[in-house]
């Protein structure tokens, strides 16, 4: 729908024109790995470098040669929050699948877990598409802290019982 507009011509030069404005005020500017020039409309190299730019999100390690103070800090606690988000999929996918026969007790559980789950995956690819530097990232993922920690203390995992996941078929 978009690409036949000069709206998709601008979210897809976004990094191009950040990686100009922002090159002499930081190092850390994430920059396409696939270069796409202003008038070219290819929307498999948009789609490639989403892919790309999301990996080097999911696992930072050119932040620790780009900017070592930062990347002492962002590199572990991304892979720290890669880790909780990671390990709750099979309990917000059996949430979700078993909504309904749930016990009232665990169903507004479950719902906070999900939507926690939700938020903090599209806040990742919002961040894939917007942001300019791992600096940036590093500042914005800080919104999700108190969401993570309510993951990585709630209760809802370690009480999860992985054992009704095994007997319904699905490998833990």
């Amino acid at each position: 729908m978009f690409y036949y507009t000069n709206y998709f011509d601008k979210v897809m030069l976004l990094r191009y024109y950040s990686y100009d404005f922002l090159s002499g005020f930081t190092n850390t500017v994430i920059r396409d790995v696939i270069p796409i020039l202003p008038g070219e409309k290819n929307i498999l190299k948009y789609a490639s470098n989403y892919i790309l730019i999301a990996i080097r999100l999911i696992f930072p390690v050119e932040v620790l040669w780009k900017s070592p103070s930062r990347g002492m800090i962002f590199f572990p606690l991304q892979l720290i929050i890669n880790y909780i988000f990671v390990r709750y999929i099979p309990v917000v996918s059996h949430y979700i699948k078993n909504r309904k026969t749930l016990p009232d007790v665990i169903q507004k559980e479950s719902r906070r877990i999900t939507h926690i789950h939700i938020y903090i995956f599209s806040f990742f690819l919002v961040g894939v598409l917007f942001e300019p530097d791992f600096g940036s990232v590093f500042r914005h993922s800080m919104n999700l802290m108190p969401f993570v920690l309510y993951l990585s203390f709630s209760a809802s995992y370690k009480n999860f019982n992985h054992s009704t996941m095994v007997n319904q078929g699905v490998k833990v």
